[in-house]
């Protein structure tokens, strides 16, 4: 579906900013273990990429998208806030907004 490709765009955006702050932080070794969740395994999982802190800490990114501006309403399923909260800060999501314009 049209929504399905626009998160997958999305989260290869994603995946290229982390490679580029890994490799911007000199952290080579870490830039090829990223894994894109969500393409690999599939939906399902509470997160779509799983990439590391510049300290080498797993990290478990959730993206979501719209096509509209910030105050576009966007949809969380129960099991990705569950995953979030069990994570805390090892969770961020990125939201990305206006993606078919300038994305954000």
């Amino acid at each position: 579906s049209g929504r399905q490709r626009l998160g997958r765009v999305a989260e290869v955006s994603v995946l290229d900013f982390e490679r580029d702050r890994l490799t911007s932080a000199g952290r080579f070794d870490l830039v090829y273990k990223i894994v894109w969740v969500s393409d690999k395994v599939g939906d399902g999982n509470g997160y779509d990429i799983q990439p590391y802190s510049n300290q080498g800490e797993v990290l478990y990114i959730e993206v979501t998208t719209t096509l509209g501006g910030i105050g576009t309403p966007f949809f969380l399923t129960e099991n990705e806030i569950c995953v979030s909260k069990s994570r805390n800060d090892q969770h961020p999501f990125y939201r990305l907004s206006d993606y078919a314009k300038a994305p954000k």
